[in-house]
């Protein structure tokens, strides 16, 4: 179907408009650019601006010079391509838009938090917070609760509202990465108290219980359930760079010591996360033993291993307990629990990640959008703003 010669005239003229402005134009010439997608229908942005006209479009007697096209359309992932516009030459540019995965997406932007699809159109403002940019965003295993903290509140988002969980006064403060989790079952939420102690929060009753309370000036934190929720795993540090990680049941008694002394940066976050029954990574930012590390754990044996060594995001297990992930030397890793080695699939786009509901892929925040990558290694910009947003934390939900 041909675009009416309004949408035409208007897409020429702001192509013109980009070209003028650029600080090195082509010299001279002329050609034809023909952009087109399947299916048909997709909006058409041109060096970062969007264009009145849709797919099929074509455009005539355009300078040469290379045109940055970005593809996007309702329920199909966004896609990206330089045309090079050659004098007397027609360029085809034509994009096979795959379909979108059917998941929601939350995450942080200045003080707003906003929900969109995976095709990016739309996002939408849910709340906003002064102290959003510090904030930890998780949707709950269920994908019904959108559970967040600003350092010292707990807050859960529904279908029926907004609603603070857990408040605190003081200079007591929410610690850990994030400073709370969900259990499987999405029932509870967790988390560490400053110099306090490990709370839970029951979402079908409402009710508040210290599983744990903290002794002098140590701290307790950084908490996460076993696979079956039948226990909590958490960090005790004391001394501020000594840590040892302790297992309790769901219910906050036999408590017990499972790992060695970790030396960390002060009261740092290990991003506790259980890759099996008895095995559970962290990861370490302590310049003498930063990496990713495997605590295998069991009646009769505790020992530690290294799996990546050096600076990296947080390791993050898939929601069936079968693949991990990090990004580390300025790429993404993946590997297979139980078998724990691990391949670069594609460049590192962002520090924050959380994976998708069906376990094939994840999504990332950067300083320049969100991107959703498979384990195949394909990527894809869903979202795209200016540099140097201030961004702050992603989840993903069904």
């Amino acid at each position: 179907m041909k675009n009416n010669a309004f949408n035409l005239f208007a897409a020429i003229l702001l192509i013109a408009a980009i070209v003028s402005c650029e600080r090195n134009p082509s010299s001279s010439g002329t050609g034809t650019l023909v952009i087109q997608s399947q299916p048909e229908g997709a909006q058409i942005w041109i060096r970062g601006s969007l264009t009145e006209s849709t797919t099929p479009l074509t455009l005539e007697n355009i300078p040469t010079g290379t045109y940055p096209i970005r593809l996007m359309m309702e329920n199909r992932l966004p896609m990206e391509l330089e045309a090079e516009v050659r004098e007397d030459e027609t360029t085809n540019a034509n994009v096979d838009l795959p379909i979108a995965p059917p998941y929601t997406i939350a995450y942080s932007l200045g003080s707003i938090v906003y929900t969109m699809g995976m095709d990016g159109m739309n996002p939408q403002p849910i709340f906003g917070d002064s102290a959003i940019n510090s904030n930890k965003l998780i949707w709950s295993p269920d994908g019904n609760y959108l559970a967040y903290n600003n350092g010292y509140n707990i807050g859960v988002f529904s279908d029926s509202g907004y609603q603070n969980v857990m408040e605190y006064s003081g200079t007591s403060g929410l610690v850990g990465v994030p400073p709370f989790k969900w259990s499987h079952s999405s029932q509870y939420l967790v988390n560490g108290l400053r110099s306090d102690g490990l709370y839970r929060y029951d979402l079908q009753t409402a009710e508040t219980t210290e599983l744990l309370n903290t002794v002098g000036y140590t701290l307790d934190h950084d908490p996460a359930y076993s696979p079956d929720d039948s226990h909590i795993a958490y960090l005790h540090h004391e001394y501020g760079v000594l840590a040892w990680i302790r297992l309790i049941d769901a219910n906050g008694g036999n408590m017990q010591t499972i790992s060695d002394t970790i030396l960390t940066d002060h009261d740092q976050n290990l991003g506790l996360v259980w890759a099996s029954e008895y095995e559970i990574l962290y990861t370490n930012m302590n310049v003498t033993n930063d990496g990713i590390y495997l605590l295998t754990f069991g009646p009769d044996t505790t020992f530690t291993t290294c799996l990546s060594q050096g600076w990296s995001s947080y390791a993050i297990v898939s929601p069936n307990h079968q693949y991990y992930f990090f990004s580390a030397n300025g790429n993404c890793y993946y590997g297979v629990v139980g078998i724990w080695s691990n391949v670069p699939i594609t460049a590192s786009t962002g520090i924050f990640y959380s994976w998708s509901p069906d376990n094939n892929g994840l999504v990332s925040i950067l300083h320049d959008g969100i991107y959703w990558i498979t384990l195949e290694g394909e990527k894809y910009q869903i979202l795209r703003w200016p540099d140097n947003t201030q961004i702050g934390m992603i989840s993903l939900a069904p």
